[in-house]
């Protein structure tokens, strides 16, 4: 603590530099469980990515990593243009993500997750189905 330090009223020199020296050290052990959540955290990833991916999802997350400008930046969406096929499963695959209006017709939802091999195979991760809006047998008098 130094001199110029302002002492709080009604507190004595000594209690003050009590209170200094306890919010340090608390400080001191926060910084600390911080840095050891990260090399646990970092640990974890690289644990994980020694391992082969499990699915084409993880293989394309993993694929999508490699982007080096910022996620939803201009230069991410050419990036990922240009670099649209990855390799897994001895394969070469492509993604291809279909929207769909919503029922108020304002925006889109991701309709589905559809990948592409080479080799001939299809697989998709992620079906929603229809909403109302395509759903003859729901039809309740929407607009057209």
């Amino acid at each position: 603590m130094d001199d110029d330090d302002e002492i709080p009223l009604g507190l004595s020199k000594e209690e003050w530099a009590a209170m200094v020296a306890d919010a340090e050290r608390r400080e001191a052990a926060s910084k600390k469980r911080s840095e050891t959540r990260k090399a646990h955290a970092d640990a974890e990833k690289a644990a994980r990515l020694a391992r082969p991916p499990v699915d084409l999802d993880e293989a394309w997350r993993r694929h999508a990593d490699t982007c080096p400008h910022p996620s939803g930046s201009n230069e991410a969406s050419a990036w990922s243009r240009e670099h649209h096929r990855f390799a897994f499963d001895g394969t070469t695959w492509r993604r291809e993500r279909t929207f769909q209006k919503t029922n108020s017709g304002k925006g889109e939802r991701l309709r589905s997750v559809v990948y592409y091999g080479d080799d001939g195979r299809e697989v998709t991760t992620f079906d929603a189905g229809p909403n109302r809006r395509n759903d003859e047998d729901r039809n309740f008098g929407l607009h057209e």
